[in-house]
């Protein structure tokens, strides 16, 4: 999927702005105009997806400041927000039939410390803000106005450091994942395709991440 339809998209992308050099409001209209309401869908796909994705990086950020704690929080059950049915992840117990009423130490952490979901009826009633991730949200915020407010050439520098330092960090935990435990089905799993997962509609809806 990925090499006959997420390479495709994502070349094409590269080659019409590299060859055009404009963005993707102007390139529509310099190629097609009557399609220059994709570029406008584009932009506006673009929003919904930094809302989507600085969300998830706030709660990032907000693991970040709570991996200062020690012991981590989400370690244990010794916490205000914990249940009755806590279980931390180094315990041995036999849960046998009872299991479905225990839950992780780190699932509480993440839904009733971090999302505070018990504070939540559903859809009508979302509950209070949560100041720290609204605070942590503003950061995130702050961080990308600096990075694109002036034009990314002069950025090009610290994406040089950013990018290696990324690449030795995903190949340290490479690396650390084949040592453990299963690790040869997990690779086996990722790199044997199974065919009859392209009739799946969820596979279609992930599909279309790629542009």
């Amino acid at each position: 999927m990925f090499i006959f339809f997420g390479l495709p998209l994502f070349y094409m992308e590269m080659a019409l702005g590299q060859f055009h050099r404009c963005g993707c409001i102007s390139i529509w209209k310099r190629l097609v105009p009557l399609f220059k309401g994709v570029g406008y869908a584009t932009c506006l796909i673009d929003v919904y997806m930094g809302c989507f994705y600085n969300t998830i990086i706030s709660w990032a950020l907000f693991y970040l400041s709570s991996s200062f704690k020690w012991p981590f929080p989400w370690q244990s059950c010794d916490n205000v927000w914990n249940t009755e049915n806590c279980v931390p992840d180094n315990a041995n117990v036999s849960l046998g039939n009872a299991s479905s009423n225990y839950t992780n130490a780190a699932e509480e952490f993440f839904l009733r410390r971090v999302l505070e979901i018990q504070n939540s009826d559903g859809l009508d009633n979302l509950g209070n803000i949560r100041w720290p991730l609204l605070l942590c949200l503003l950061v995130i915020y702050t961080i990308v106005y600096f990075a694109i407010w002036r034009r990314p050439l002069s950025s090009g520098k610290a994406v040089w450091f950013t990018a290696t330092v990324l690449y030795v960090a995903l190949f340290a935990l490479l690396a650390h994942s084949c040592t453990l435990p299963g690790s040869q089905a997990g690779i086996k799993y990722f790199l044997i395709p199974d065919w009859s997962k392209l009739f799946n509609i969820e596979v279609t809806f992930l599909l279309s991440q790629f542009y």
